[in-house]
């Protein structure tokens, strides 16, 4: 189906169920290869060996801990997990759709309704999946697959936060600049913030900057400035939720959406030194 990444992910048919599965293989590039007409793979020695071993270790806990999430609705599943061929394979549900970086390369935006429609269908599954364990997330349009009304993100968004650092995967224009200091400041607000930069694509063409290039001069300009169809007030709430300090956003999902659908109202203000910051 795809490789790219740390992966590398087939179509298949599981006898025992009688359904299509997806069954993703951890193929990290760079750090292993395969011969011609072989299925085990070589891993490169050295600090390569290393480094697989510890991708190879967060691949298998990550499925393993996701298993706990088969109840959300939103959540990929994971049915079963293995090794074989000096790698490991995680078995989960077949999706038939298309990513929402597909969707959006072809597209280029979406019309505000279903933009507000996709973003609250995300909202509400990361609030069911944080009502099961506090989880850090790691949410780009290609994690996330739209099917129909519906839509799912893949296991590999998302892992609990087991009070470790966990290895988060950035991705620019989505990861917030916490995500980029390690452990410390990460929670509901940084998701937050990786919604609203999904948001904000969505709605206009482009992904953000990359959140620690904003830090040195923020560049990204507001919503309303580049598609007629979203208001001022929506506009801000956007910004508010891709806010750099992590004290500045939503802190909680309630409030995003109560931002979002209107129910409460976000205002541009300038701080003392005059720079600009979005308050309810």
């Amino acid at each position: 189906m795809g490789s790219g990444g740390f992966q590398t992910t087939y179509k298949a048919w599981d006898h025992f169920s009688e359904t299509t599965v997806a069954i993703r293989e951890f193929f990290p590039l760079g750090l292993c290869m395969r011969g011609q007409g072989k299925s085990e793979v070589i891993v490169f020695q050295g600090d390569n060996k290393t480094e697989y071993d510890k991708r190879l270790e967060s691949f298998s806990d990550t499925a393993r801990s996701n298993m706990q999430f088969s109840s959300c609705s939103i959540v990929i599943h994971v049915s079963d997990l293995f090794t074989e061929n000096n790698t490991a394979y995680s078995v989960g549900e077949y999706v038939d759709g298309h990513s929402l970086k597909d969707y959006l390369k072809k597209n280029g935006k979406i019309a505000l309704e279903e933009a507000i429609r996709i973003t609250d269908l995300l909202l509400d599954g990361i609030r069911e999946i944080m009502e099961i364990k506090n989880c850090v997330f790691s949410l780009h349009p290609g994690e996330i697959y739209l099917l129909g009304t519906g839509l799912k993100i893949t296991y590999g968004s998302f892992g609990i936060d087991n009070g470790l650092t966990r290895a988060i995967i950035i991705e620019p224009g989505y990861s917030p600049p916490e995500d980029y200091r390690g452990k410390g400041e990460r929670g509901i607000w940084s998701v937050i913030y990786e919604v609203a930069a999904v948001f904000y694509q969505m709605l206009t063409g482009l992904k953000p900057d990359e959140s620690t290039d904003r830090m040195v001069e923020d560049h990204v300009e507001e919503p309303c400035k580049l598609n007629p169809e979203v208001s001022p007030e929506l506009s801000n709430t956007i910004m508010m939720g891709m806010a750099l300090k992590p004290k500045d956003r939503f802190q909680t999902i309630t409030d995003f959406k109560d931002a979002i659908h209107g129910r409460i109202r976000v205002e541009r203000k300038k701080s003392l030194f005059g720079k600009e910051k979005w308050k309810i």
